[in-house]
């Protein structure tokens, strides 16, 4: 018998997961590190080893007694306390693993002795009916696939936050409303583009599950999930409409409405549909009940929850087939996915959502109508011409109390919340923004409203094209009452935005077009105004531009056409001329002259004194909220500005010598202002008459002076200005120090 010693290899022959190479090892061999080094020989094939006592084991020998042969100590006695001659080592992972080695182990056995072969085989069992469900169950995708259908009508209706934030910061839905588009119909357009929108998505999910042929979302349940993905378009989205307002940024309107949308129709979804595994647990069941309840105010929770409940109910419905076709019974009949415990309660709770959502919405818009119709059950009382206030004249009123053309505004009065502290929790402070305003734009005329920053004609501006509500007083726009007859006052205004609220992916044609049909212009006739108008702004070689791309002074005359556009007699034009050049300027002058001459009453702000003493027939200037002052140019000089303006420049002459000639030449002066060889002065407008004596005066003292400036002119527009509202700043420093002694 030839001696053992070392490695030796045994090949075995193998079928149906048995190993296909193994290996001998001496007993000196560390089976344990061997293992973890050689694991991956052989393409990781390699999964036990087999150790043995060679040396002893070659002292047995094999005994022929007549034609029979058997194993028998040979030479050498056999030591009695041997009592192992070889030993498998197999992963208890692999159940082949352990008759595979102690194969090895016999084969290398009966080589030593006789060399012998032999040959295993490996004949698995069937698996039972438990294993083959149980194989059925977690080989199924359904419930992922409805996971990411969730994730993905997440996005979805988050998009329409894009485009409506955007429209409420750039303005340009207020403009369309001042237009005098009905606020219903605004919204309405939009749910109809919206849900247009919505419903090439959703096709596209049927035709995706058509498509893949996937059980739990095609045939008997085709119809439950096309009429869930469908009728959720209808609750979702005007839900998203109700939180627009709260957000400035289209981008941060996105990204919060899609975590929204994740965290309450796929995070609540799964958790809620997680706890159903544990019925045994009855307090956990409750507060499952609990939550699914409670989460059902949202539309979200309700497609997630019917979309798991219809894969869950396939399931089990495909389940029960295949264990009565295991045990030979007749396959169960289906079951409808409408029944209340799969989607029927949760359908149901999504066409009421689809009631809710946008009746809140109308209500919302139309919130001011509401508000009176409320008033008038309160019975709050009439509105008409309200009573003057009591610090202001009669004589102050630049209208008969019974005119209703152009612009009427009686005892206007506004006022908005401050912001709420942090730091103590307290009912918000209101501030008077407008007190008590009264002013008539007549038509045919330009009323100019000035003030400073903060004085309160932004306000005004806004309560007379509707953008903030009236706090008392009562506003007319071609005869019809703001409060009461909102829409049909809207028709007769035109209003151009101080910042450019124009729809940037419209062209220039395209924002006439809308606009025409919001003014109710028919099609022949808004083809040829807007054609005249296109014209007339000097726009034509821009018409087919989109309006993002055009220059600032091409947008503001863009902006200037859509408040004209139409037959509307009244128009409100906050600073017209804002980022126009000079030639602009020039252009909206003569545009505002021939608005005159249509006889339309314009109302328009400004911060350039010389715009409005050229444009403007009648002035109202503001302070502290109030109109302090009201007239024609002439009425205002008279009483802020009578006197005259004197300005001379006479190099090589000091202040003193000019003072003093001046003096000489008109009387006392009152310097306003000195710089070297530059005096400014105030001549009373006694000494400056007659004109033509004061003009030859001037002369006279130009030559004197040898000056290279001499200007002499009565007070203008913002001189007056300037008067006014100091002596209203005065007023009220007097005002308020009076209180303080008071106090």
């Amino acid at each position: 018998m030839p001696e053992r010693a070392g490695l030796v290899s045994a090949a075995v022959e193998a079928s149906a997961g048995l190993a296909e190479a193994s290996l001998l090892l001496p007993d000196s061999t560390n089976v344990t590190e061997w293992l973890l080094k050689h694991f991956l020989l052989n393409d990781g094939t390699v999964h036990g080893a087999v150790t043995g006592d060679w040396q002893r084991f070659g002292n047995l020998a094999i005994r022929h007694v007549g034609s029979e042969a058997y194993l028998g100590p040979g030479a050498a006695p056999y030591p009695a306390d041997a009592a192992t001659f070889a030993r498998a080592w197999f992963d208890m992972r692999d159940m082949h693993s352990l008759p595979a080695y102690l194969h090895v182990a016999n084969q290398g056995l009966l080589q030593v002795l006789g060399n012998v072969s032999t040959t295993a085989y490996n004949h698995p069992l069937d698996a039972t009916v438990d294993t083959k469900l149980q194989e059925y169950i977690t080989s199924g995708t359904d419930i992922t696939v409805a996971i990411f259908i969730l994730f993905g009508l997440s996005f979805l209706p988050a998009s329409v936050f894009v485009f409506i934030v955007k429209e409420r910061v750039d303005r340009a839905r207020h403009l369309q409303l001042a237009s005098g588009l009905s606020p219903g119909v605004l919204w309405f357009g939009h749910y109809l583009f919206d849900l247009s929108t919505y419903f090439i998505a959703c096709l596209l999910c049927i035709v995706v599950f058509e498509a893949f042929g996937l059980p739990a979302y095609t045939g008997h349940n085709a119809l439950p999930m096309a009429l869930l993905i469908v009728s959720y378009g209808f609750a979702v989205i005007p839900l998203m409409y109700m939180l627009t307002g709260l957000y400035s940024v289209p981008a941060t309107a996105y990204v919060s409405a899609m975590v929204l949308n994740v965290a309450i129709g796929l995070t609540a979804t799964l958790a809620t549909f997680i706890l159903d595994w544990f019925p045994t647990l009855v307090a956990l069941a409750h507060v499952n009940e609990l939550l699914k309840n409670m989460l059902a105010v949202f539309p979200q929770f309700c497609l997630g929850r019917a979309i798991l409940n219809v894969a869950r109910h396939e399931y089990e419905y495909q389940y029960s087939v295949v264990s009565a076709a295991l045990v030979g019974d007749a396959a169960p009949a289906f079951q409808s996915a409408f029944q209340w415990h799969v989607i029927g309660k949760y359908l149901l709770a999504i066409w009421v959502h689809a009631l809710i959502w946008p009746g809140l919405l109308m209500v919302t818009v139309h919130w001011r109508e509401v508000g009176r119709c409320l008033a008038a059950v309160a019975k709050r009382g009439t509105r008409g011409l309200g009573p003057l206030a009591e610090d202001q004249d009669e004589e102050m009123l630049p209208f008969d109390g019974s005119a209703t053309s152009g612009i009427v505004v009686t005892d206007l009065h506004v006022s908005y919340a401050l912001p709420r502290t942090w730091r103590f929790w307290r009912a918000r402070s209101r501030r008077e923004a407008v007190k008590d305003v009264s002013l008539h734009v007549m038509p045919g005329t330009c009323y100019g409203l000035l003030g400073v920053n903060g004085a309160g004609k932004t306000s005004t501006f806004r309560c007379l094209v509707g953008e903030r509500d009236v706090g008392r007083g009562v506003i007319h726009i071609g005869g019809f009452d703001m409060h009461d007859a909102r829409g049909r006052a809207l028709q007769h205004l035109g209003y151009c935005p101080q910042v450019d609220a124009l729809l940037d992916r419209l062209t220039v044609r395209e924002s006439l077009q809308l606009f025409a049909s919001i003014r109710g212009l028919a099609n022949p006739q808004a083809a040829m105004t807007i054609g005249a108008l296109v014209g007339f702004l000097q726009l034509t070689d821009f018409v087919d531009l989109e309006t993002r791309h055009l220059s600032g002074g091409n947008r503001r005359r863009l902006s200037f056409g859509l408040a004209i556009l139409g037959p509307q007699s009244v128009v409100c034009l906050d600073e017209p001329s804002a980022a126009i050049d000079i030639l602009g300027r020039r252009f909206l002058w003569s545009c505002i002259a021939a608005m005159k001459a249509m006889n339309k009453a314009v109302l328009m702000t400004s911060h350039s004194m010389d715009e409005c003493e050229l444009c403007c027939d009648y002035f109202g200037i503001m302070a502290g909220g109030r109109l302090v002052q009201h007239g024609t140019l002439e009425e205002l000089r008279a009483r802020f500005g009578d006197y005259f303006s004197l300005e001379v420049n006479a190099p090589g002459k000091t202040g003193v010598q000019i003072r003093e000639a001046i003096e000489a030449a008109f009387g006392s002066a009152q310097v306003l202002s000195e710089h070297g060889s530059y005096v400014q002065v105030r001549l009373p407008a006694a000494q400056c008459h007659p004109l033509h004596v004061a003009l030859q005066r001037a002369g006279n003292l130009e030559q004197e002076l040898e000056a290279n400036l001499m200007d002499l002119r009565q007070a203008t527009l913002h001189d007056v200005f300037l008067n006014i509202v100091q002596q209203a700043a005065e007023t009220v420093e007097v005002a308020k120090g009076s209180l303080n002694e008071a106090m």
